[in-house]
């Protein structure tokens, strides 16, 4: 069999294994790929996030380095980057990453949600609920940037904005234990006891069955 085609046989069979959460039967498949082939950028970017998954985040680092490096034009490259760069505890570092990501792809909404968490990191809270209102535009329905929004605003004027991020992401998650919580929380806050009792109830329901 020519070389391209054993690529192509190890390679595809990896997909199929990082597709079904098979991480390491996916790195030994990638590997094998790698024998006939180490040019093709996006084999690193699956062996990066396998890793990264796996939690060998050093170890990821090296092989998305090596993505960036073989195409600097792929905006998806520099997200799964900058998302190491933040397990990595490399906040500022990440949002380069992510700001690279973004300029590559304006519509890349992951990558606002998660540059917006790098700088809700760094207490950029104001900068952090900009870059969720940006990927909420871009995927109304994107419930992870609803609740990191609604959880920024906690602490300022504005419960009310809150409680409509929370109401957005339970009407998304209706078994979201915690989104009921802070629910429970903010409306307390604005005196409405029984409203907030009834959050609380679900939580402690929806806890149990965690």
């Amino acid at each position: 069999m020519e070389k391209n085609n054993l690529f192509e046989k190890y390679y595809e069979e990896g997909v199929s294994f990082y597709n079904n959460k098979k991480y390491e039967d996916a790195l030994n498949s990638f590997y094998k790929a790698l024998e006939y082939n180490t040019n093709f950028a996006k084999i690193y970017l699956y062996i990066g996030v396998s890793k990264l998954v796996l939690g060998r985040n050093k170890e990821a680092m090296l092989e998305l380095d090596k993505a960036v490096e073989l195409n600097s034009n792929c905006a998806k490259f520099y997200f799964y980057r900058g998302v190491c760069k933040m397990a990595l505890n490399e906040k500022e570092e990440s949002i380069l990453d992510l700001d690279k990501a973004i300029e590559l792809d304006p519509n890349y909404s992951k990558a606002y949600l998660f540059r917006g968490l790098s700088k809700k990191s760094l207490n950029k809270r104001e900068e952090a609920v900009l870059d969720f209102d940006k990927a909420i535009e871009l995927n109304s329905n994107y419930s992870e940037a609803y609740y990191h929004r609604g959880f920024s605003k906690l602490g300022f004027d504005g419960n009310d904005e809150v409680m409509e991020d929370f109401d957005k992401v339970i009407e998304l998650n209706p078994d979201d234990a915690f989104a009921y919580f802070i629910r429970g929380s903010v409306k307390k806050n604005l005196n409405k006891s029984e409203e907030a009792k009834k959050d609380f109830e679900r939580y402690e329901e929806l806890k149990k069955q965690i």
